[in-house]
């Protein structure tokens, strides 16, 4: 079974719809899930980079108000001319503050003049002097805040710090004297402010000052040289310098991966601190809380699918199952009639009448006698003797093409490729010969006979319908040459045809000379046997020819066009009928009419239709139209529009022969169809024959399954009505209830009969 297969299917686009909803049902849950851990991330980075921040803020504040106190009391005391005056003071600071790697005084000329735990009298480096320091303690001198400078390694200490450096100011001596206090605050000493914050996995804290130099990072590695030494990106510079609030959020990709960053600027101090974290730490915190989702969605389209899988295989199976009991014999398994017509034409379709391999035979065979054999051992043993004939046939004779039962006790061979009809004489005798060999049946010998009917293609006929015409009328003619022989149609047979002129001729003046009449046959409920329709049936007296079966006028009315006129009549006549009859005798009756295929293509059939009610006051929810596949196969889109509009009138669809065709169960999908009616071929062998008994069972089940209405014609005896009972049937309608009768028979029937 291929994929493209199952999604032809209704069950099949049902599951993609349902796949389809649950995965954008999914997607949405995933962006949802992606915008909540993506807040979460924000939110903690946040919370971590603004603790971080103040915590900064207060240890920078704090030093610098450190600073500035000592360098005032320093200043005051004449440290800058007096250096060893402030010794024991600068010294005692370095033990009271742990975080500070030392202190410093410096005049505004860039000489250090006293340093903690160096004694007085030192020689002291001049700061100015120092390319590391120059720009740093020039930017001090002129500023009033606190100066961040550079980390560097102190030796002494080894430890890595940050100067701190402040512009102080002191009187003495009747002066205002100024000065630059200076410290350096141990990046990685315990007591660090910054250095207490708890950091989760990925995350990381840091340093900026403005111009790019890195003072300070959490988790800081191992080789520190290399990190104090080099500049943030400039990218990263960039973007921390181009946002306009003094926090916020921004992306950032580096050789390492692609952050999540908040920022937080500190612009008295000129530095900024960052919190950052590697986006793949969101997606897996992410993935962790849709992996179960995921799983569970997995397994429900996994098991999902295989259910839908199977339901689709079942349901497959049994449209297949009814297919073939639609296009197939239940009896002998053959191709039935309707399957025939459709593989005969779309042979004819591809053939080319000028090459000798598209040629082909029709061969129509009936047995002979065979009505003797039902009569004298009964159907049981006749359709014994038919699957007999049907596995002769298809073990004995070798065609290329098809074999089909016909109905009853009749087969239809088609043969190609044939090179001469002394070929189609050999294949009619080796078939006669087949057939004709005593069979044994049920403990009895019994022998069958059996006469052909020939035509071929193209010499005889170009379509399906006439070759299998012809066939047949080739078949009667060995039927009259003493049967258990064959015959092949020619022009010569003027008997058939001078028939065939004088129905066309007689039914051309039929209307005029009021020779169609309206016969109607009853319907019953199956349950009740109360009579609740009819329906109507075309009858024609000739004058000449007698009374004429519709089964032998009808399709040649089809044929020379004037079926739509008989139609129109028998439609305006039968409304006419019914309801002067439901006004007569109180009664309510359904009126089933046959509508033909030209009938039923005229544009202006559903307008006359709805007159017709009209100018007889008739209900349209007691009209139903009866038609066949045959009404359909014209033109099918052009059919379902018509018959829409019918229904769309309130009148009923009513499809006939139901069963006995292929398209019937193709199309029915698409039919506006309320009603169908069960073929009498199989009703009236549903005792005998368990084949046929259980696909009249299987139809009345699928129509009621379908809400239709169903109809089962050719019910003539009790034990018929009872099985149909037994099966459900709504409606039943044949002999055993009334033949068709005229108007005023029906008026006494309905008031004196009930079965």
């Amino acid at each position: 079974m291929t994929p493209l297969g199952l999604m032809k299917s209704p069950i099949s686009r049902l599951f993609g719809v349902l796949f389809l909803s649950l995965c954008i049902a999914f997607g949405i849950y995933i962006s949802l899930e992606f915008e909540e851990s993506l807040d979460g991330a924000k939110n903690e980075l946040r919370y971590l980079n603004n603790l971080f921040n103040q915590s900064t803020k207060n240890t920078l504040i704090k030093h610098e108000s450190t600073l500035k106190l000592i360098g005032r009391e320093l200043i005051s005391n004449g440290a800058l001319d007096k250096p060893e005056v402030g010794r024991n003071l600068i010294d005692s600071m370095s033990h009271i503050d742990q975080g500070m790697a030392g202190f410093g005084l410096a005049r505004t000329n860039g000489q250090l003049v006293l340093i903690s735990n160096v004694p007085t009298g030192s020689t002291l480096p001049n700061l100015l002097e120092n390319d590391h320091t120059h720009n740093e303690f020039l930017k001090t001198v002129k500023k009033d805040q606190l100066v961040l400078g550079k980390p560097y390694h102190m030796k002494v200490l080894d430890s890595w710090v940050v100067p701190l450096r402040v512009r102080v100011s002191g009187k003495y001596a009747g002066q205002r004297r100024y000065g630059v206090m200076a410290a350096g605050y141990r990046l990685k000493d315990s007591n660090a402010g910054w250095s207490n914050l708890s950091l989760a996995s990925g995350q990381k804290i840091s340093i900026i000052r403005d111009d790019g130099a890195l003072l300070y990072q959490n988790p800081m590695g191992k080789d520190l040289k290399r990190l104090f030494n080099k500049q943030v990106s400039s990218s990263l510079l960039h973007k921390v310098q181009s946002y306009r609030p003094m926090t916020g959020f921004f992306y950032y990709r580096d050789t390492g991966g692609f952050y999540l960053m908040h920022y937080s600027r500190l612009p008295q101090y000129e530095i900024t601190t960052l919190a950052s974290l590697p986006m793949k730490e969101v997606l897996e915190y992410f993935f962790t809380r849709v992996l179960l989702a995921l799983v569970l969605l997995s397994v429900f389209v996994f098991f999902g699918w295989l259910a839908f899988k199977r339901i689709h295989q079942e349901q497959q199976q049994y449209e297949e199952n009814l297919v073939y009991q639609a296009t197939h014999d239940a009896l002998t398994g053959l191709p039935n009639r309707k399957y025939l017509k459709e593989f005969l034409d779309h042979k004819l379709k591809y053939s080319d009448p000028t090459h000798v391999k598209d040629h082909l035979a029709v061969l129509f065979l009936d047995l002979d006698y065979f009505k003797k054999i039902n009569d004298s051992f009964g159907h049981s043993i006749g359709d014994l003797v038919l699957k007999q004939v049907a596995n002769r046939l298809r073990a004995k004779v070798e065609l290329k093409d098809l074999i089909a039962r016909q109905g009853g006790d009749e087969f239809i061979l088609i043969y190609t490729g044939f090179e001469s009809v002394l070929e189609l004489e050999q294949l009619a005798e080796q078939i006669i010969d087949v057939i004709t060999a005593p069979m044994l049946v049920e403990n009895k010998i019994l022998t069958v006979g059996t006469s052909l009917g020939i035509s071929l293609y193209p010499r005889d006929a170009a379509t399906s319908d006439d070759l299998l015409r012809n066939a047949d009328t080739a078949l009667y003619k060995a039927k009259e040459d003493g049967r258990s022989t064959y015959a092949f149609y020619s022009e010569d047979l003027n008997k058939v045809l001078r028939r065939r002129l004088d129905i066309e001729e007689g039914l051309a003046t039929a209307l005029e000379d009021q020779q169609i009449r309206v016969a109607f046959q009853p319907q019953a409920e199956a349950k009740t046997g109360k009579i609740v329709g009819v329906e109507a049936l075309m009858r024609w007296h000739s004058g000449s020819l007698g009374m004429m079966s519709p089964e032998e006028f009808i399709p040649i009315a089809e044929d020379i066009g004037i079926i739509r006129d008989l139609d129109n009549y028998v439609m305006e006549q039968a409304i006419k009928s019914i309801a002067h009859v439901n006004a007569q005798i109180g009664e309510s009756l359904h009126l089933s009419i046959n509508v033909s295929a030209k009938q039923l293509m005229d544009s202006h059939f559903p307008e006359k239709l709805s007159q017709a009610m009209t100018r007889h006051d008739f209900p349209p929810s007691h009209l139903n139209v009866e038609l066949t596949e045959t009404a359909l196969l014209s033109d099918f889109t052009l059919a379902i529009t018509q018959l829409r509009a019918v229904r769309n009138l309130g009148v009923g669809i009513s499809i006939d022969d139901f069963g006995t065709g292929f398209s019937s169960l193709t199309y029915l999908h698409r039919l506006p169809a309320t009603e169908i009616k069960v073929d009498k071929s199989f009703v009236m062998d549903i005792l005998a024959d368990e084949h046929d008994a259980a696909l009249t069972r299987s139809i009345i089940q699928m129509g009621q399954g379908l809400k239709l209405k169903v109809v089962a014609e050719g019910v003539e005896t009790a034990e018929h009505l009872e099985k149909l009972r037994e099966y459900g049937c709504d409606l039943i309608q044949g002999y055993y209830l009334a033949k068709p009768m005229s108007e005023q028979e029906l008026m006494s029937l309905l008031t004196s009969r009930l079965i």
